[in-house]
C-alpha cells in the first residue's frame, strides 16, 4: 500500500551524497528498489478488486493492515508461503469467519492472483536511462525488492531485469525482506562477487519506504527516499496549512502523488550529487590518457 509518511520522513528524500572523494565508479554499488521507483504500481485497482471478492461492508484496506494479514505477507515475500496458501490466506483475510476454503471457492483463488497482478505498473523509461547511465560510468546497479512470486513474472513481462541490472534480489529468494538486515547484508554479499565491483564498495541505495531507506542507512548505506506526494500538497503540510491528520489521509491517496515521468524526475534528482562526483572523475581521467 501507499507509504505512510510523516514530517521526519520527508527529510529523507533529499539527495544522495557524492561518493567519497577519488573514489572511482568501479567501487560504487546502487541499488533501486522496484515498485514506485522504476515502475508505477496502482495499489488501488487491487483493493477495488480485492474489495469485489470480499465480505459485504468490509473495509479491506484496514484489513490488509491487521497483524494477521502482514503476517501473511511477509511469510509469502520471503518464500515461507506458496502462490496457493497465500491466495487461500488472503482470502480468509477479506472474508472473516471463513475458516476454510472448499473447492467451490477455486475461481476466487484465482481471482486473488488477478487482482494482486493490477499492482504492478508500467516502466518508467527515465528510470532506466538513469541505470544505464551509471552502468555506462562503471558503477554496479542492482535492485533490491519485495516483491511476491507473482510480481515478479508481471514485472518480467516489462522489464527484462537480469538484461539491465548486475545483481537482482528479491526477497523471496533470500529469505528476508525489506526492512530486515538480513536482505541487506545478502545484497552486499551478491554485489561484491560480482566482477564490475572493485573493493571497497561503497552503496547507494533509493526506495520509497521510510523503513527501508533507514535500515540501509543503518548497515552504512548512502540512501534516500522516493517521496511522489505533489509539490503543492507537501508544501501546504510543510507551511502548516495542512495538520498532521490531513497531510497522512492526502499523502496516501492517489489523486495527490505523482506518477510516470513525474516520478522519474523525483528519482533522477536525487542522483545529482551522484553523477557530479562521477563524471567529474570520468572526465578527469580521460584528459589523463590523451
Amino acid at each position: 500500500m501507499w507509504p505512510l509518511l510523516t514530517r521526519d520522513s520527508l527529510a529523507l528524500a533529499s539527495p544522495l551524497p557524492s561518493p567519497r572523494p577519488q573514489t572511482p565508479p568501479s567501487q560504487v554499488f546502487v541499488y533501486f528498489d522496484i515498485g514506485s521507483v522504476l515502475i508505477d504500481l496502482d495499489w488501488d485497482s487491487f483493493i477495488e478488486s480485492l474489495s469485489s471478492l470480499a465480505s459485504p461492508g468490509l473495509d479491506v484496506l484496514a484489513a490488509l493492515r491487521t497483524e494477521a494479514a502482514l503476517e501473511h505477507l511477509h511469510a509469502w515475500s520471503t518464500g515461507n508461503l506458496g502462490p496457493a496458501a497465500f491466495a487461500r490466506a488472503l482470502l480468509s483475510v477479506v472474508r472473516p469467519g471463513h475458516s476454510r476454503v472448499s473447492p467451490h471457492d477455486a475461481t476466487a483463488l484465482l481471482a486473488i492472483k488477478e487482482a494482486s497482478s493490477l499492482i504492478v505498473g508500467p516502466v518508467r523509461p527515465r528510470c532506466l536511462r538513469l541505470v544505464k547511465r551509471l552502468r555506462a560510468l562503471g558503477c554496479g546497479v542492482g535492485v533490491l525488492s519485495n516483491a511476491v512470486p507473482w510480481h515478479e513474472t508481471d514485472i518480467e513481462t516489462t522489464l527484462r531485469l537480469r538484461d539491465v541490472f548486475d545483481v537482482v534480489v528479491f526477497s523471496q529468494d533470500v529469505g528476508f525482506e525489506k526492512p530486515e538486515p538480513g536482505i541487506y547484508e545478502a545484497a552486499e554479499l551478491l554485489a561484491k562477487a560480482t566482477r564490475r565491483v572493485q573493493h571497497p564498495v561503497q552503496f547507494f541505495f533509493v526506495d520509497d519506504l521510510p523503513a527501508n531507506v533507514l535500515a540501509a542507512r543503518e548497515r552504512g548505506w548512502n540512501a534516500s527516499l522516493v517521496e511522489l506526494v505533489e509539490a503543492g500538497v507537501r508544501q501546504r503540510f510543510l507551511e502548516g496549512s495542512m495538520n498532521e491528520s490531513e497531510w497522512l489521509k492526502a499523502s496516501r491517496n492517489a489523486s495527490h502523488l505523482v506518477f510516470g515521468e513525474e516520478a522519474a524526475k523525483r528519482v533522477e534528482a536525487l542522483f545529482t550529487n551522484v553523477f557530479s562526483a562521477l563524471e567529474g572523475i570520468s572526465a578527469l581521467e580521460r584528459n589523463q590518457h590523451l
